[in-house]
């Protein structure tokens, strides 16, 4: 068995907590902005419900370290993108984030998509809520909808491979394959496979013979 020589590592998005119930995060894309993730409302253990107050597109570092909390075993893990409040200005998505974390664990029903914070109190807000040590529910000017599941903006999707349940991060031409290890292990022959980048600095040739496994790290 191949194991992942940076799953101790801080720096690797495998240093995530798996997460196998209902999950509320905060993600940073990597590009100075942040956005909340959650599982709850989802139909099936790999999906993912997005909530980006200033969305384009979701980014490989957003997939990498949902694929590391998730970490499934289903092939693909389905991303729904939803119809949020889109925030004014450039430096106000960390508020937004935490507006829609919280909404989605308050006892009060609030969903991310069905309102319409008031964006001139949500720093105010937060700064109470630091200074009274609670969170609440941040200020709403209005109702936007309900049923806020039915109001997807995009929809995307991860790829997930090999034992670390990790995109295909590498994008240096190659003529191996990327497997998974059970797909391997079922050949019976003589198979090659290269661990994806995030699991490794490494490149890890994989070779399955009948009766054993044979590792070589270069």
């Amino acid at each position: 068995m191949v194991v992942c020589s940076h799953l101790a590592s801080a720096n690797c998005m495998c240093a995530f907590k798996i997460e196998r119930g209902e999950l509320v995060q905060i993600l940073h894309d990597g590009h100075r902005h942040w956005l909340t993730i959650s599982t709850i409302g989802a139909t099936r253990d790999a999906e993912m419900f997005v909530y980006d107050s200033l969305f384009n597109s979701v980014t490989p570092i957003v997939k990498q370290q949902i694929a590391a909390i998730l970490f499934t075993e289903q092939n693909t893990i389905d991303l729904k993108v939803m119809d949020v409040q889109m925030q004014s200005g450039s430096a106000n998505c960390g508020l937004f984030a935490i507006a829609f974390a919280i909404a989605l664990v308050s006892s009060v029903t609030v969903q991310p998509g069905s309102v319409v914070f008031d964006q001139k109190s949500m720093r105010k807000h937060f700064h109470d809520c630091l200074q009274h040590g609670r969170l609440s529910v941040f200020p709403i000017l209005k109702q936007r909808r309900t049923a806020v599941h039915s109001q997807l903006k995009a929809t995307d999707s991860i790829h997930v491979f090999c034992i670390c349940r990790m995109p295909k991060c590498c994008t240096t031409p190659s003529a191996f394959h990327h497997f998974t290890l059970q797909s391997l292990a079922k050949t019976g022959a003589v198979a090659f496979a290269i661990v994806s980048d995030c699991c490794s600095s490494h490149v890890a040739l994989v070779i399955s013979f009948p009766s054993y496994i044979y590792t070589l790290l270069h």
